[in-house]
């Protein structure tokens, strides 16, 4: 539909290791993923959308958009960091490098005797790498 609109598209449906490869070396015009972030939006937002962050992949640049969260990462009154990430969210959906097209609902169903395994709002999988040492086990009744 895209190319039929005058559009000139390729789609890939890469291996996820060419993926992000790709990604970390910022070689793609767009792309969509899913990814997770963090319940503390500093996670996330100084390194994918701060000049110079760790994933910033889309090597975008506001100052604006850097004094903020440098100033949001060191205040620790939490209606204050509320009030500054609103902020920054506003200039990121509006002159920000990404658009968030679809939110999916995670559903989760665990036995009751499933121990170790942590259900997170974000749909971020992170305690398994923290915890690798504790199994996930189930107990048999």
């Amino acid at each position: 539909m895209l190319n039929s609109a005058g559009f000139r598209v390729e789609l890939k449906n890469q291996e996820l290791g060419s993926f992000i490869q790709d990604w970390r070396n910022s070689n793609f015009q767009a792309f969509a993923s899913t990814n997770a972030g963090s319940p503390d939006p500093d996670d996330t937002s100084i390194a994918r959308f701060r000049t110079g962050g760790s994933t910033n992949v889309f090597k975008y640049t506001n100052p604006e958009l850097d004094a903020l969260l440098d100033r949001a990462r060191t205040t620790v009154d939490a209606a204050q960091r509320r009030q500054m990430y609103n902020q920054a969210q506003n200039i990121l959906a509006c002159q920000g490098p990404i658009a968030h097209l679809a939110y999916a609902q995670l559903f989760t169903a665990l036995r009751s005797n499933v121990q170790g395994f942590e259900v997170v709002a974000n749909r971020s999988l992170w305690y398994l790498r923290q915890n690798a040492g504790d199994a996930v086990t189930s107990t048999r009744h």
